[in-house]
């Protein structure tokens, strides 16, 4: 009976965690990627990248997305072609 209910205990705390396991970062930016080309802007028209949140000036660039309990930000980058 102890190995049924420390069985049990220990499912209602590991289940909830594992649902709340954030993507990836590469997901993410994955995830924002596709939804730039759905909008029609060409993969050689923009640059998304992963920085520390402590390297991101937000005055400076276009901040998408976040990963990682906001350790990381995702950046957009438009890139300019002649």
């Amino acid at each position: 009976m102890k190995k049924i209910f420390l069985l049990s205990l220990l499912l209602c705390f590991v289940v909830p965690r594992m649902a709340l396991a954030s993507p990836s970062c590469e997901d993410i930016k994955q995830n924002i990627t596709d939804k730039i080309v759905k909008k029609g802007v060409s993969l050689d028209a923009f640059k998304l990248e992963i920085l520390p949140t402590k390297q991101v000036d937000a005055t400076k660039v276009k901040v998408v997305g976040h990963c990682h309990d906001d350790k990381f930000k995702i950046v957009y980058s438009r890139l300019l072609h002649y």
